[in-house]
């Protein structure tokens, strides 16, 4: 886009244009990243060790499948084929549930507790990196600006409703 076609934007056109760059190169890079660092780690596939690390840190031995695709929103089938190569790979097995022996609960190898810990380093060290660009103030700024958007979209009504500006529901 050329600058002129910038400086006719609406600030809304502006974000979104914003947002979409810096998931698509952030993406890119923390792809690329993990590709030459770690063997065969998709993006989906770390999202999940990164979530069963989050989970184990709070003391969840295993997942089961439903509530994994439930806190990733995606589903079932997409989760099932993940962790089928997720456990091909090494890094899950499944352990039955002992209170229900239709249901297998998931839970990471040591392999996979590995891997998850590379890929959160790599991770990790994008944004020092970035907040070395941009430095404490802008860093502290961006952070601050993006929690409150996270905020005002985890209370967005997935049921027809949007915020209005002083919070209060409206229906479409």
């Amino acid at each position: 886009m050329d600058t002129a076609q910038q400086d006719d934007e609406t600030v809304s056109q502006k974000l979104a244009r914003s947002v979409m760059q810096f998931n698509r190169y952030f993406g890119q890079y923390s792809r690329a990243e993990i590709h030459q660092r770690i063997s065969g780690g998709k993006p989906s596939e770390m999202a999940i060790l990164f979530m069963l690390s989050r989970f184990a840190q709070k003391g969840a031995t295993t997942m089961k499948i439903s509530d994994i695709s439930k806190h990733m929103h995606v589903t079932m089938p997409t989760i099932t084929q993940l962790l089928k190569s997720l456990e091909m790979n090494g890094m899950i097995e499944r352990k039955k549930d002992p209170e229900d022996k239709r249901s297998f609960g998931i839970q990471m190898t040591a392999k996979g507790i590995e891997t998850a810990q590379q890929a959160e380093i790599i991770f990790m060290t994008g944004f020092q990196r970035l907040a070395d660009y941009l430095g404490e103030e802008q860093s502290q700024q961006l952070a601050e600006l993006l929690l409150k958007a996270s905020i005002y979209f985890q209370k967005w009504d997935m049921c027809g409703h949007t915020l209005q500006h002083d919070g209060e529901h409206q229906h479409d």
